[in-house]
């Protein structure tokens, strides 16, 4: 079967634009440290904080085998550094996608054992489905050492047509207060991208408990010949990469409505724009951003999957 990628512009949204109602200002005090950044970084947005209106960069590496890192900031009057990723050689023969996130604008080290670990991003060989887990022992619940990691998100992309690629996401519940709930999964039980689709190996929360988001419906022009999407100003260039997420049904249709929770859109070559609100946090919004920049053999090859 053939695909074509196609790249979004601007157009209507059948979404509400409640996500740019309320922003939550962050100030360079705010993250002066560790702790802070982390504690930014790990906190689930609520709607009574507001949404976190953030400059995703792209550096591109200077050496021969280096390659690009990508930083997080919130955007204001003084952007303020959230956190950092790079996506690190194959290891062990292995040429899956596998990035580190680090609250360290300096990070050096990109692996578990430096003090500024946040996550890391681990994608299946296609780039087609994805799960994001955090540092042990981070929650309540596990002390230093387990043998538990913190299940924070898992994504599966889908292009059934020739229309841009869909997202499917699911993330733990919250609880009051937005508070989200402590999920584990025990290392080396199950195949860690299965744990959050198929109930098995994860513990904390029922499988049909996870939040679900996924991509609003976008429109198509036929004169054009182009995919649109209304992203309220704050993107100024179509590309492949843009998309945004909505609040969904267990069949990972959008609910009618549904205010948008994240958009994420090129301005420039190596600068987006990301836009993020409840019920993520602003590491699982970067983490789900990075997964757009890996290659697919499948769109590759025209085919759907």
């Amino acid at each position: 079967c053939l695909a074509q990628t196609r790249k979004l512009q601007t157009g209507r949204s059948s979404c509400s634009s409640s996500l740019f109602s309320r922003r939550l200002d962050v100030f360079p005090e705010d993250a002066n440290s560790d702790f802070q950044r982390f504690a930014l970084n790990t906190a689930p947005l609520s709607a009574e904080a507001g949404s976190l209106r953030a400059r995703f960069v792209r550096v591109q590496g200077g050496g021969l085998f280096s390659g690009p890192r990508f930083f997080l900031y919130a955007d204001g009057e003084q952007p303020v550094f959230l956190a950092v990723a790079a996506r690190m050689a194959a290891r062990r023969g292995s040429v899956k996608p596998y990035y580190v996130l680090s609250s360290s604008e300096h990070e050096q080290r990109f692996d578990r054992s430096s003090p500024h670990f946040l996550g890391r991003l681990k994608g299946n060989l296609l780039s087609t489905h994805y799960v994001v887990h955090g540092p042990r022992g981070a929650t309540s619940g596990a002390g230093a050492g387990s043998s538990e990691d913190v299940l924070l998100l898992d994504v599966r992309f889908k292009k059934p047509t020739d229309a841009p690629r869909a997202m499917e996401v699911r993330l733990p519940p919250l609880r009051p207060g937005a508070i989200r709930t402590d999920c584990r999964q025990a290392w080396g039980e199950v195949d860690p991208g299965d744990a959050l689709f198929h109930g098995s190996g994860a513990v904390g929360a029922e499988a049909d408990d996870w939040l679900r988001l996924a991509c609003p419906k976008v429109e198509y022009d036929a004169e054009s010949n182009v995919y649109s999407m209304n992203f309220h100003g704050r993107v100024s260039r179509s590309s492949s990469k843009n998309f945004q997420l909505a609040s969904s049904g267990r069949s990972f249709r959008p609910l009618d409505g549904a205010p948008l929770c994240m958009q994420f859109g090129r301005v420039d070559d190596n600068t987006f724009h990301l836009d993020v609100g409840q019920p993520l946090s602003p590491l699982q919004a970067f983490a789900l951003a990075l997964t757009v920049f890996d290659h697919r053999p499948a769109e590759a090859l025209r085919m759907y999957y």
